[in-house]
């Protein structure tokens, strides 16, 4: 994963840049992470993964696996 080599990202730091990435770009996050910003900088109200995240949690609460 080019974010992942680029800027050696574990965890979950590197799946909050994958989802960022997949809304705005790997490049753009990566841009975003030079500049000492949120991998969500570019995304969408600046907050996709966390936004994905949140929803990922409520539908595992509620039953979805």
């Amino acid at each position: 994963m080019l974010v992942r080599r680029r800027k050696a990202l574990e965890g979950m730091k590197l799946v909050r840049a994958a989802i960022a990435g997949y809304n705005c770009g790997p490049s753009n996050v990566i841009t975003g992470l030079d500049q000492g910003r949120s991998p969500d900088f570019f995304t969408a109200h600046r907050d996709y993964s966390k936004d994905v995240l949140n929803r990922s949690g409520w539908f595992h609460l509620h039953g979805w696996d």
